[in-house]
């Protein structure tokens, strides 16, 4: 279980919970809910990248040394992660 050492955060819908350049190099599990992963490009504009649920993992994890300003903002009413 990835969520021994760790606590658990809540997100009511709407709240952004995860900015990509703020982070380390963390992996989150979402326990209940759904959340957007949303880019903001040069003009301003949201871009939709990914929708997750339950048991998916997201995080600051990548293999490239783009900086990305990607965010997590929670898609349902409630979201848990850990």
């Amino acid at each position: 279980n990835l969520c021994i050492v760790s606590e658990f955060e809540t997100a009511k819908k709407n709240e952004i919970i995860f900015f990509a350049h703020n982070e380390g190099k963390y992996v989150y599990t979402i326990k209940k809910g759904i959340l957007k992963i949303v880019k903001i490009t040069d003009d301003g504009d949201q871009i939709v990248k990914d929708i997750i649920g339950e048991g998916d993992l997201f995080g600051n994890f990548t293999f490239t040394n783009e900086d990305e300003d990607d965010y997590a903002v929670a898609a349902s009413d409630r979201v848990i992660i850990c």
